[in-house]
């Protein structure tokens, strides 16, 4: 589970790994989210919009190296944001 208050706008960041070549984020808000993973010499990838209570799996991350998944919404400093992070085998609960 994700809780973070930033500013209008930010992105939010933490690492995760993948052990089965997937990653499915759980958007667990009552806005829209749009995720960024971000591993090194690898190209970054992009979400599409995900909205309040939905999944988005990105499919084929390299297997055993490390993420850096960034969550951007539209959101004031007070509100918190909440996702949690599926990988097909573990279940990655983010707090903040």
């Amino acid at each position: 589970d994700l809780r973070m208050s930033r500013g209008l706008g930010d992105v939010y960041k933490r690492q995760v790994i993948s052990k089965t070549g997937a990653l499915t984020i759980q958007n667990r808000n009552d806005f829209d989210i749009v995720v960024h993973l971000l591993c090194e010499g690898e190209p970054e990838i992009v979400s599409d919009e995900i909205s309040s209570g939905g999944c988005y799996s990105f499919l084929q991350v390299a297997t055993d190296k490390e993420y850096t998944v960034g969550i951007h919404a539209a959101v004031d400093t007070k509100t918190e944001i909440k996702v949690f992070v599926y990988d097909g085998k573990d279940t990655e609960p983010y707090t903040k």
